[in-house]
């Protein structure tokens, strides 16, 4: 899991597991129909970053 809490600033898009999951990093963009790239959420970037720093120290662990 994430072993980040779900934030608790309700409506905001750049706070840490916004949407809750502890099964693993998630995002979400809203549908885009002018044909232009998908954007991620800051909230979003930072958690899968946070999340990939998790699995890098339990891999270190792991190889120790």
């Amino acid at each position: 899991g994430l072993g980040d809490l779900p934030s608790e600033f309700i409506g905001k898009d750049d706070g840490v597991n916004r949407l809750g999951s502890f099964m693993g990093a998630m995002g979400q963009s809203d549908p885009d129909m002018t044909g232009g790239p998908p954007q991620m959420d800051d909230g979003d970037l930072l958690t899968a970053k946070q999340y990939g720093m998790r699995i890098v120290g339990v891999v270190e662990k792991l190889r120790n």
